[in-house]
């Protein structure tokens, strides 16, 4: 299962790239190097993953468990799956608008696919919905909550806003928090108008927006 979603997830970066519709953030550094160097984008990839393993290394020092390791082998097969996706389609003309937008849809439809059957939820995605939405407290900083994954029964009452468009919540949660607020508002505002619509679409919609 591990592996069918890295591999839906390299094909999806490589349509919007070979689409020349941009890429994810966390995508783009690895790609603009590999423009510029004789190295893949797969192998930055790597490259870049490791330096955060390493930093996890460094972070945690005696709490970094061995099994933390098996990050590395989902690294080489994550990197190797978008070379591999890269190959498969290089055969693409993007110079019409028709085909970047098929490329586009196809892209999407890969990553609608796999957040369809997402099933598990970890305590970052918690964080999130934490801190766009709600007014107080944090079940993530509670004993039992950090480093494990939840089903979405655990972010019901983090999920619907109790005062919508009430834009002080995400604003104040920054206040004790490091991130910028913007997508936080963006998160609130999409909870907001759509109250009823339940994970993952909830936090995945101002994302592929």
């Amino acid at each position: 299962v591990l592996g069918v979603g890295l591999l839906i997830m390299a094909f999806g970066i490589a349509f919007s790239i070979q689409g020349v519709l941009g890429t994810s953030p966390i995508s783009s550094l690895p790609y603009v190097l590999s423009l510029r160097f004789p190295v893949t984008l797969g192998q930055f990839t790597f490259l870049m993953n490791m330096l955060f393993i390493l930093a996890q290394v460094l972070l945690l020092r005696k709490d970094f468990r061995p099994v933390q390791l098996l990050q590395v082998a989902v690294n080489v097969v994550f990197s190797l799956f978008i070379d591999v996706s890269m190959g498969l389609l290089s055969w693409m003309e993007v110079g019409v608008l028709p085909m970047r937008l098929l490329a586009l849809a196809v892209g999407l439809a890969l990553m609608l696919y796999y957040a369809a059957h997402k099933q598990g939820y970890h305590v970052d995605e918690l964080y999130t919905y934490e801190l766009a939405n709600y007014p107080g407290g944090f079940y993530a900083l509670e004993d039992g909550y950090m480093d494990s994954w939840h089903d979405g029964s655990f972010y019901s009452a983090v999920l619907t806003p109790g005062r919508p468009f009430d834009y002080t919540i995400p604003w104040n949660n920054q206040k004790i928090d490091v991130h910028p607020p913007l997508y936080y508002c963006l998160i609130y505002t999409a909870e907001s108008l759509f109250p009823q619509l339940g994970l993952p679409w909830v936090g995945l919609l101002p994302n592929f927006v």
